[in-house]
C-alpha cells in the first residue's frame, strides 16, 4: 500500500515537471540533473564544430537533465554517457597533467561505441565517428578549445 502511494506520488511529480524550472524537476528513471558548463557541437563527420559555453551570466553552469551519472571513484573511474568532462570525452586534461587520460578517453570511447553502434540517427553516427578517431585525438581536440563561444 505504501509503495503504491509512493509510485503514484512520483508519477504525479513527473507530470508537473513542465511547469517547474529545470533545477526543480524530478528526473525520469535513468536520468539525473547535472551542472553542465559546455556543450560540444559536432559535424556529421564526427569532428568538433565548436564548443559552446552554457554558463549563465553569473558564470554558473546550467542544470540540465542528462543520462544517469552514478558516483565514481578509483584509479580510472568509469565514463558517463553523453555528459562528462574533457578528459573522458576528448582525451584532454585542461589542468595540464596527463595521468590516466588515455585510459579515461578509451573507456568513454568504448562505452559510446557500444551503446550507439546500432543507432541510425545522424547525431549517434557523428558521436561514433568522433569516438572512432583514435590517432591525433589530443592535438585536434586541443585546437577546438580555442573555438569556445
Amino acid at each position: 500500500m505504501i509503495l503504491q502511494s509512493l509510485v503514484r506520488y512520483y508519477e504525479d511529480l513527473l507530470q508537473q515537471n513542465d511547469k517547474k524550472p529545470t533545477d526543480e524537476r524530478i528526473p525520469k528513471l535513468g536520468w539525473c540533473l547535472a551542472r553542465v558548463s559546455y556543450m560540444i557541437e559536432l559535424k556529421e563527420d564526427g569532428t568538433v564544430k565548436q564548443i559552446i559555453s552554457l554558463k549563465t551570466e553569473a558564470l554558473k553552469p546550467q542544470i540540465l537533465c542528462v543520462p544517469e551519472m552514478f558516483s565514481r571513484s578509483g584509479k580510472c573511474p568509469p565514463a558517463y554517457f553523453l555528459c562528462d568532462n574533457a578528459k573522458y570525452l576528448m582525451g584532454i586534461n585542461i589542468e595540464g597533467t596527463n595521468s590516466d587520460i588515455k585510459d579515461r578517453f578509451e573507456d568513454s570511447r568504448k562505452k559510446h561505441l557500444e551503446i550507439l553502434k546500432d543507432t541510425e540517427s545522424i547525431l549517434a553516427k557523428a558521436i561514433c565517428k568522433m569516438g572512432s578517431r583514435k590517432s591525433k585525438r589530443q592535438s585536434k581536440s586541443a585546437g577546438a578549445l580555442g573555438r569556445i563561444k
